[in-house]
């Protein structure tokens, strides 16, 4: 399917959808001083292949996402 995408300092170009299927999906952690940990993640809804390559040859991407937070409290 095709989709239109705004690039910055380029303007809007056609890209393609790309199908795909996760296979790893993990969370970062960090222990914060105060016991606490706050765990990330990030997960792909979309990928887009843009119609030209970078000056390496090869194809460029746009991704889209989303970033989900979480916070523990400390083991008492």
């Amino acid at each position: 399917m095709k989709r239109q995408v705004n690039l910055p300092g380029v303007g809007t170009v056609e890209g393609e959808d790309v199908k795909f299927s996760p296979l790893i999906e993990e969370w970062d952690q960090y222990q914060l001083a105060d016991g606490y940990v706050i765990r990330s993640k990030t997960i792909v809804s979309a990928i887009i292949r843009l119609p030209h390559r970078g000056p390496d040859g090869l194809p460029q991407y746009v991704i889209k996402h989303q970033t989900i937070v979480e916070v523990d409290p400390p083991n008492k």
